[in-house]
């Protein structure tokens, strides 16, 4: 998985954790030092903190789109 994919959607819903604003990059490093590396061909490798960082902010950016309003209370 790219971090590029992400980077919207985890910085429009996580802001505060990553800086950043949708449809721009983030920055996995905004609040603690954490391992960002590049690969040979330019890429980002990211240690294993900052992936889970990232997975938690993308799964709240999941359960944001696909919960809706409550049903009605009504019968």
């Amino acid at each position: 998985m790219e971090v590029s994919l992400l980077s919207a959607a985890v910085a429009q819903a996580a802001p505060d954790r990553f800086g950043g604003t949708a449809g721009e990059g983030f920055d996995p490093c905004l609040n603690d030092p954490c391992d960002v590396l590049r690969n040979d061909d330019g890429t980002l490798r990211i240690n294993q903190g900052v992936f889970e960082q990232i997975t938690r902010a993308s799964l709240d950016v999941l359960l944001k789109l696909t919960t809706g309003p409550p049903p009605p209370s009504g019968r």
